[in-house]
């Protein structure tokens, strides 16, 4: 098969890659867009006006769940709306996936690349993880083809054209550590895999290394310094483990790329067993192409994918763990014993670099394929193993199936934050009901993480323990569960609540289906047809005050000039490329 060499048409190759992304985005994306509405779905909490809080950078001593995220977004709403801010990103995540897919796709011919970047963009990963609200998350494994990309460049990179410094990757690093903590792994994991490669010199290496601590370390310093409860309860590992997701079982859902814990972001199309053996075909064409690899350190292209191959075992190693016993009682062991370890319970997240891998042979075993028919006939048979992905889930087009639609926050809610934020009176704020998940009438009846804590420039007390099928899984913040104890012993009264350091009350008056736990006493200081928030008067205890904030600050300030550092270094190298690129074509019109 030579048919549309990307090589022969670089420019083509270009816009193509970039409509099929944009296309392929707004395919799945588009219920989200709206001016003044926000996507509200399970773990997808946007607020109009996020509050800039000591919580939103990991100050105040709770569980870092969002940090320093919430902190950026907070930040972001003084320049954009948040609607706006909230639609651009959901669009990246696809986008960006795609479009890097096939920039490091290793087909020759632009079919290739395009089967390659849908078989990455198009995953069951990526819908039942949008199901469950991970965007951030998401976001993070949208940039993992880049760091890829970028490796291959640096390593293959010949003088006056190639970078002199790895900034490229130290930039895609830090984007993927303020996406989310996994986020962070995964694409920190990558970065640090990539550096035995030949032509990383010892700075460099230090360069990566100590750029993958730093940034990450915005979000475990706090993790490590909170008032946090930990937990050995085997139900948490079981209740995050791996659920089948098709008739034929765990280890099938996670090596087509599913498996997701909650099996109510489970696509219905993974339940049909021709659609499974579609994925798995899917599959078999990605392992393919990696079968006819030779001299796999020779070139730079292939030393890099030899790393993702090795990584994506381990992913997928971590996945298949959490179905066998002893896996889970390691996993259990290190939820309870090591710090930061309860980031491998939910372990299907981990498979992400095995779909990076499989994307990257979908495109080379297609053309292998393809060799024995014409041109023409090749084109069109790699073309429709390009939609195969398409064709097997179709659950994810449209918000996953109608499951992402976006809503308007009713007026009630920024009003109530803005009562309360207003207010000199010290002391912190409770939410009530007392659980961690609402769902309003107003946004379907559709399961949404409890937004006070994002709404409130003050310490909130929001429920974190999580009621799963395996039971409850305890939370970690031992204020919630000091509200647990007190509801529980019928002792949750003003007089407690003031001794205990908590000034307000907010309750929601109208989710669905929920025990509205106590009715506090105390000035009515809002009250609307959604939220009512309740003034209980002046605290006589307090919260306990976290003694490290000076200690989050400083890494923050560092981790910023360090990330400015990185942009000026990246903004040199750009600058010196373009002007090699103009003083080549300079001397080439000279020449006679």
């Amino acid at each position: 098969m030579r048919s549309v060499a990307r090589e022969e048409r670089p420019g083509v190759d270009s816009w193509l890659a970039r409509i099929v992304a944009v296309v392929t985005a707004l395919l799945v994306m588009a219920p989200t867009l709206g001016p003044g509405r926000y996507t509200l779905v399970s773990d997808m909490v946007f607020v109009s006006a996020p509050a800039l809080s000591a919580r939103s950078w990991g100050a105040d001593g709770s569980v870092p769940r969002a940090v320093p995220m919430d902190a950026l977004l907070a930040l972001a709403s003084h320049v954009l709306p948040m609607w706006l801010v909230q639609q651009v990103l959901l669009l990246a995540i696809v986008g960006l996936a795609v479009l890097g897919a096939w920039r490091v796709s290793p087909a020759r011919t632009i079919p290739g690349a395009a089967a390659g970047a849908l078989a990455f963009g198009w995953t069951p990963y990526t819908a039942e993880r949008l199901a469950m609200g991970h965007w951030s998350l998401l976001l993070g494994v949208a940039l993992l083809p880049w760091i890829l990309l970028a490796a291959i460049r640096f390593d293959g990179g010949r003088e006056p054209l190639a970078p002199r410094a790895p900034w490229a990757l130290v930039l895609l690093v830090a984007a993927g550590a303020v996406a989310a903590p996994t986020a962070g792994v995964l694409t920190g994991g990558l970065a640090l895999a990539l550096i035995v490669l030949p032509r990383f010199r010892s700075r460099d290496r230090v360069v990566l290394v100590a750029s993958v601590v730093v940034f990450n370390a915005t979000w475990v310093l706090p993790g490590a310094l909170a008032d946090a409860l930990t937990s050995t309860d085997p139900r948490g590992v079981a209740a995050f483990a791996v659920s089948p997701d098709t008739p034929w079982g765990g280890v099938v859902s996670l090596a087509t790329g599913g498996g997701l814990w909650n099996t109510l972001t489970h696509p219905t199309s993974r339940g049909i067993p021709v659609a499974v053996a579609g994925s798995l075909v899917l599959l078999a064409i990605g392992l393919l192409g990696w079968s006819g690899s030779r001299a796999w350190w020779d070139e730079p292209a292939t030393r890099a994918r030899g790393v993702v191959a090795g990584l994506a075992l381990v992913g997928l190693l971590v996945g298949l763990a959490s179905l066998t016993p002893a896996g889970r009682d390691l996993l259990v062991w290190t939820t309870g014993h090591v710090p930061g370890g309860g980031i491998l319970r939910d372990a299907q997240k981990w498979v992400a670099w095995w779909v990076l891998a499989v994307s990257l042979g979908v495109g080379p075993a297609l053309e292998r394929l393809t060799r024995p028919f014409s041109a023409r006939e090749a084109t069109f048979l790699v073309g429709c193993g390009a939609v195969l992905p398409l064709i097997v889930l179709p659950d994810l087009a449209w918000g996953v199936n109608g499951r992402l639609v976006a809503h308007r926050w009713p007026d009630d809610y920024a009003a109530a934050a803005q009562v309360v934020n207003e207010s000199a009176a010290p002391g912190a704020a409770l939410v009530l009901p007392w659980h961690a998940f609402r769902a309003w009438s107003w946004n379907d009846q559709t399961t949404v993480l409890d937004p006070w804590s994002r709404l409130l420039d003050r310490r909130t007390i929001v429920r974190d323990d999580l009621e799963v099928r395996a039971g409850v899984v305890p939370g970690e913040d031992p204020e919630a569960a000091w509200v647990t104890a007190r509801l529980a012993a019928g002792e949750l009264t003003p007089e407690a609540l003031r001794q205990h350091g908590v000034r307000f009350v907010v309750e929601d008056l109208t989710t669905a289906g929920q025990d509205p736990g106590t009715e506090p006493a105390g000035e009515v200081v809002f009250e609307g047809r959604w939220i009512r928030v309740v003034d209980l008067g002046p605290v006589t205890g307090a919260l306990p005050v976290s003694g490290h904030v000076g200690a989050v600050l400083t890494l923050d300030l560092a981790a910023g000039i360090w990330l400015i550092i990185a942009l000026v270094g990246n903004a040199e190298e750009r600058r010196r490329r373009v002007l090699c690129f103009a003083g080549k074509s300079s001397r080439g019109r000279q020449q006679p």
